[in-house]
């Protein structure tokens, strides 16, 4: 489903409008253009939910509530594990998989050996591309295997199944020579690139609260030059695939999508039923998304009545991490806050214009990059299918230290848990008499945020990428900020987070510190996960006009 967006910032250039599409199918309604009009669409959705029937049938009922009731009646029939999971990841705080190198060296080695067992009518294209140039050496690498593991969870045969899949859908899309090696925007066609231009997609510059990408696919706002809605769904895929590439932390953590169905006119395009099959199939090295948050306008039926449809048709592991928020523009931005989505960076305006400058920049920044690995090719005299994982990097991580000035740069969560850690150990530095000991403590400053994954970044000027400095430049940052910190002004948010830990601060390394204020932060993260957990559960009493969730928790009593 797509729309017209008439009133994007960004318009594709070139393309003839609308085409003909000639093919039918049985029982559906045609109109001459590429894709259905408001009113056959309507009769469309309701006619199909009636014949599914269940929470279909009810999510096309006049009566919205009845889609509520039937949502609530599936998550009765779920254990109260499933649903505290589930929970978990829309808030963000569920566990990760616990990994060591060696597991990972076990894992895939099993997982090679599944491939390798494989029945040949699946193994036949990941053959094909076995035999491409450089397509063994991509196809069996760490870098390419182990987002597959990552997305199954460590299973075994699902990675494996999932791992075959990719390579059958690639070839079938962008063609057999793109099955051995990543994909580049040289791979999309002129309607594919006006489609990921369009204004539809976007990444935040920001992860959320947690530590997950965050897309964000604007339903409403697409451009009539692109006739088919393949061309969407190739451009999707690309940028599913390309941030999975290279960034460890989606990997492990998954993303957040918005679905935006707020401005302009919704439109069904008539190839969307030849790709649903395939859109459907768990292809993609990304694990489900774990939060989907969709939007919508209370003002339209249609977006309303297609946003319900969305969700009741979704699979099954995915369609109880959805929450619907209807409601006016800034209601739905103060629902998505409540998240820990940074709703600063949403990339449209209140009126419906697509903010696309960031994005832009994330697309010359892959251009960028392939033509990098392009030249590094040429040099090597072989294929060259990656880059190291410090030189590039796209979104910093919450555990990742900026270098720079600026706003965004000193509200980045991990400069200020950064300039937190530095405040408390502030004592030891002032009592400390002999440079060595101040050389000291900002070496085990350094070493303590390697230790938990964070990195010190440097935005590269040429390529708009971050790159991780050298340790010595990082010791060097850490000692200016005990200076500035001694000196400078502290403000009040600086002074009231630390207060229980000063006194003892001058006689605490870095990790007892550490380890008191996280214990801190523990106890008051356990308090808010239990009042969501109270919310969720409890039934709700706002209008249709409010930005609520697609259901309510029923009370855990009839478990």
């Amino acid at each position: 489903m797509e729309v017209d967006g008439s009133s994007d910032k960004t318009k594709p250039h070139g393309g003839s409008g609308e085409t003909t599409d000639d093919s039918s199918t049985s029982g559906k309604p045609r109109s001459e253009g590429s894709h259905y009009e408001e009113s056959e669409l309507l009769n469309l959705i309701t006619t199909a939910a009636n014949e599914k029937g269940g929470m279909v049938a009810a999510a096309a009922s006049s009566n919205e509530n009845d889609f509520d009731r039937a949502v609530a009646d599936q998550l009765n029939r779920m254990s109260l594990d499933e649903r505290e999971r589930t929970l978990e990841e829309m808030h963000g705080v569920a566990p990760i998989h616990d990994e060591t190198e060696e597991l990972i060296a076990v894992k895939l080695k099993e997982l090679q050996e599944n491939i390798d067992r494989a029945p040949a009518s699946e193994r036949m294209m990941y053959d094909k591309a076995l035999i491409q140039r450089g397509g063994s050496d991509y196809l069996k690498s760490r870098r390419y295997m182990l987002p597959f593991l990552r997305a199954e969870n460590f299973d075994i045969e699902k990675a494996a199944s999932r791992l075959l899949l990719n390579c059958t859908i690639k070839a079938k899309y962008y063609g057999e020579e793109t099955a051995g090696r990543p994909l580049c925007l040289d791979d999309l066609s002129s309607e594919d690139i006006r489609a990921l231009r369009s204004g539809v997609f976007g990444i935040f510059p920001r992860r959320d609260r947690s530590g997950r990408l965050v897309l964000f696919n604007h339903i409403v706002c697409t451009s009539v030059d692109c006739p088919l809605v393949l061309h969407f769904f190739k451009a999707y895929w690309y940028i599913a695939m390309s941030i999975v590439e290279d960034d460890e932390e989606t990997q492990k953590r998954g993303a957040v999508s918005l679905l935006w169905f707020y401005h302009g006119q919704i439109r069904y395009y008539k190839d969307y039923d030849e790709l649903a099959p395939d859109m459907n199939k768990p292809w993609l090295p990304l694990s489900p998304l774990k939060a989907v948050h969709v939007c919508v306008n209370p003002e339209s039926t249609l977006k309303r009545l297609t946003a319900r449809y969305s969700i009741a048709v979704s699979p099954e592991d995915m369609r109880y991490n959805m929450r619907l928020h209807v409601g006016s523009f800034t209601e739905i931005q103060y629902a998505l806050t409540t998240f820990g989505i940074p709703m600063d960076d949403i990339p449209i305006t209140q009126s419906g214009v697509a903010k696309a400058k960031v994005f832009h920049r994330w697309i010359e920044k892959r251009r960028y990059k392939e033509r990098i690995l392009m030249e590094k090719e040429r040099e090597a005299g072989a294929p060259v299918h990656f880059l190291d994982l410090d030189t590039m990097i796209d979104v910093p991580t919450n555990q990742d230290v900026l270098l720079g000035v600026g706003k965004p740069i000193s509200n980045h969560l991990g400069n200020k848990a950064f300039r937190s850690l530095v405040e408390m150990l502030t004592p030891r530095w002032e009592n400390s008499t002999a440079i060595a000991d101040k050389v000291q403590l900002s070496w085990e400053v350094v070493r303590h945020i390697q230790k938990i994954g964070g990195r010190f970044l440097k935005r590269n000027p040429k390529s708009d990428w971050w790159e991780v400095v050298s340790d010595k430049e990082a010791r060097e940052k850490t000692g200016k900020l005990f200076t500035q910190s001694r000196t400078g002004p502290r403000t009040n948010g600086q002074k009231r987070g630390f207060s229980a830990v000063k006194e003892s601060s001058t006689m605490l390394n870095v990790e007892d510190l550490v380890a008191l204020e996280w214990q801190r932060l523990e106890e008051l993260s356990e308090g808010k996960r239990r009042r969501v957990n109270d919310q969720s559960r409890a039934p709700s009493t706002e209008t249709s006009k409010s930005c609520v969730p697609c259901f309510n928790l029923p009370p855990t009593t009839s478990m």
